[in-house]
């Protein structure tokens, strides 16, 4: 019978309960949506900003030291897959390039043994004109900065004969007799000191360096937030005495403050969301009590007690959040969706605690905003109502 007297009254007062509950779902629905992207995309949003680069740099502690290849072995298995989007090794060496033509002078500059499959992981950002060599079937092949290729002439396809320069060499000024010769697949641009460089596979350089299993550094791109990227790197320097892993700083942080505007957003849009739909229940509520006040008036005069129409109340009230929760996460889900593709190219997963969160959010805004209507409704005079006053 009493749940029977909720849903009439309901019912039957439609056009004011379909006002409130319109502004529940608006409420429920942003706030599911925005929680929806916050937990779910908050992982997409970090990978994404991955193609600033590396964030992390393993090098040895002491200048011109080299690691062993344990080091980067360690690191591609201390995390998930999913959490580690690249780790690429790097040999450089001292070099001296030239082309077969005789009269152009040769050039001194950095050779760089890579892994260019991680290359691509860490530092999506590269521009290459060209092809990237495979390092895995091809050790002749090469990628030089447009800078040397600018200085050297040089074009894909181009032969690019690289000398190793020694200790003995810089003070003798004498090169290594034995060069090795490479053929240029790409052209790289960075607008960084990459332009500058030769890039050969990592192995072809350990060899004609001499440095079997050595590298000079580790390139890593991590997931995570500022504190998580830090504790990777502390944890690889723990590992190992004689490395030391650094943060990038100035990606880190400039991802941690993205993410940080963009979770204040989220919550002040959802905020004021919020609060309009709260003003708004609370509004239609308290028209809503004025208009059943000979109801109410009646009920009293006929021995209702203020705590049973105040559980009559709080059951429209509950019923209203519910529905309203409800409905709001079906259209906030679909809201989310849109973001999460116009963002992130991936839909945002569905969850039951951002479900239950939205269900509990709008039930407590309708009982919150029937706060002052349930105070005017306790104070209406029966004899004054229905005396017509």
């Amino acid at each position: 019978m009493f749940l029977r007297l909720v849903g009439k009254s309901l019912l039957h007062r439609r056009g004011r309960a379909g006002v409130a509950l319109l502004a529940l779902l608006v409420g429920a629905g942003m706030a599911a949506a925005m929680i929806s992207v916050y937990y779910d995309a908050n992982q997409k949003m970090t990978r994404e900003l991955r193609a600033y680069g590396a964030n992390v740099m393993v090098t040895h502690k002491e200048q011109g030291g080299l690691i062993d290849e344990t080091v980067l072995r360690w690191i591609q298995t201390s995390l998930p897959s999913s959490e580690i989007v690249g780790a690429a090794p790097y040999l450089y060496v001292v070099a001296e390039a030239r082309t077969a033509d005789k009269n152009r002078r040769p050039v001194t500059l950095v050779l760089a043994g890579a892994d260019f499959e991680q290359i691509k992981k860490a530092s999506p950002w590269w521009e290459v004109a060209g092809e990237w060599v495979d390092g895995e079937t091809e050790k002749a092949g090469c990628m030089i900065g447009v800078n040397v290729a600018r200085e050297l002439g040089l074009v894909q396809g181009s032969l690019i004969l690289i000398s190793i320069v020694t200790d003995d060499a810089r003070d003798g000024s004498k090169l290594e007799p034995k060069s090795t010769a490479f053929t240029v697949r790409g052209i790289v641009t960075t607008g960084s000191e990459e332009d500058d460089q030769v890039f050969a596979p990592l192995g072809a350089v350990q060899s004609v360096s001499v440095h079997p299993n050595r590298l000079t550094a580790i390139a890593i791109s991590v997931v995570g937030t500022v504190k998580q990227v830090e504790h990777f790197a502390a944890s690889v320097s723990a590992r190992f005495s004689d490395v030391e892993a650094k943060p990038i700083r100035q990606i880190a942080e400039s991802e941690g403050a993205i993410l940080g505007k963009l979770r204040l957003m989220m919550i002040l849009v959802t905020v004021l969301v919020i609060a309009g739909a709260a003003l708004s229940v609370a509004t239609t509520l308290s028209e809503l009590v004025i208009e059943r006040r000979i109801e109410i008036g009646t009920m009293k005069a006929l021995g209702a007690p203020d705590s049973r129409l105040l559980q009559l109340f709080l059951c429209e009230l509950g019923g209203l959040g519910l529905l309203g929760g409800l409905t709001g996460y079906g259209v906030g889900l679909a809201l989310a969706q849109l973001i999460g593709h116009s963002l992130f190219n991936r839909a945002v997963a569905p969850s039951f605690a951002v479900l239950l969160s939205v269900i509990v959010l709008s039930i407590s805004i309708s009982m919150l905003s029937g706060l002052a209507p349930i105070h005017r409704m306790r104070e209406i005079k029966p004899a004054v109502i229905l005396k017509g006053d």
